[in-house]
């Protein structure tokens, strides 16, 4: 994924666009939040988040990431404190965000979004990570549904996703009568999920990394973000 954002002005600019989009569509909360986090107030932090995006775009950092180990969520991350730096040192006499009306990202539920989730001793640093990591799970969840629903399968995806988080969750006996099937076979159906979401999971963490960056130390930083 970085790498295709990075070709933006190479001859895949259409794959690139796709791969910016994704990039927006899975750091604006995370960045969100870090901001909110931080002291700012609702309207503050959509204009940095917007600004933020705008500048990665324009600057071309996306072509740095590997300054930061090869991880676009620490890379990510250090471009967003040194913005927050400048803008505490300069005055804020002009509205940012007012060119970023292209940036593939909607706002419009954020502070719900951040205020469902947020903790008052999460620090802004701890507060992104945990975020990034919702919305992780979140593109993962994604992926696997539209995996099944290109299969004609959605509905047996419905009845076994709550074993993802849970075996006990899911009501075997009233999945098999609903969907025409053994209990042991929705079993197995489950089974089969749970190992195609951590497939899918350790793709999408791997696709925010450059080559040859460790996968699974990444899958374990997301793991133990969660469990706080």
């Amino acid at each position: 994924m970085v790498r295709r954002a990075a070709n933006r002005g190479g001859a895949e600019g259409t794959d690139a666009t796709e791969a910016w989009a994704e990039i927006c569509r899975s750091y604006w909360l995370p960045i969100y939040a870090f901001v909110r986090r931080s002291g700012s107030s609702r309207q503050d932090a959509e204009d940095t988040t917007q600004e933020f995006f705008t500048r990665i775009l324009s600057k071309d950092l996306i072509t740095r990431i590997d300054s930061k180990e090869g991880k676009l969520r620490s890379y990510l991350l250090g471009v967003l404190k040194n913005l927050l730096s400048e803008e505490r040192k300069r005055a804020k006499s002009k509205k940012r965000g007012g060119e970023a009306s292209f940036l593939p990202i909607d706002l419009g539920d954020a502070e719900t979004r951040f205020g469902d989730s947020a903790s008052a001793e999460r620090t802004p640093d701890e507060s992104y990570d945990y975020h990034w990591a919702l919305m992780t799970l979140e593109a993962t969840m994604g992926q696997v549904r539209g995996e099944y629903r290109e299969k004609g399968k959605e509905a047996l995806f419905e009845a076994v996703a709550p074993s993802l988080q849970g075996e006990s969750l899911v009501a075997y006996a009233e999945s098999a009568a609903a969907l025409g099937m053994t209990e042991s076979a929705v079993k197995v159906a489950a089974h089969r999920l749970r190992h195609r979401f951590r497939d899918a999971l350790r793709e999408q963490v791997a696709r925010t990394l450059e080559t040859g960056a460790d996968a699974e130390q990444e899958l374990r930083h997301l793991r133990n973000v969660l469990q706080q």
